[in-house]
């Protein structure tokens, strides 16, 4: 049992916004190969193992941001 007296109060408006696969393939477009395919190529985020059966990413919004922010001619065409 936890004793609440010693529990420290979570800030949630400082905690990073833990995102599982779907909530990643949604905000980035990327599908789930995708997604795997450009971590294998260290062109995407790695996940966080949580336990054995999940996985997490963080900073998935600011990556975006980055990627939003490069100009269409310098980014590579797709294959």
């Amino acid at each position: 049992m936890i004793d609440q007296s010693t529990t420290v109060p979570i800030n949630l408006d400082i905690m990073p916004h833990l995102l599982r696969l779907s909530e990643v393939k949604h905000a980035t477009g990327l599908s789930h190969s995708a997604i795997y395919a450009m971590m294998e190529a260290a062109k995407f985020l790695r996940q966080c193992e949580v336990s054995l059966a999940i996985a997490v990413w963080t900073e998935v919004i600011a990556w975006v941001q980055v990627v939003l922010a490069i100009p269409a001619d310098a980014k590579p065409i797709a294959a």
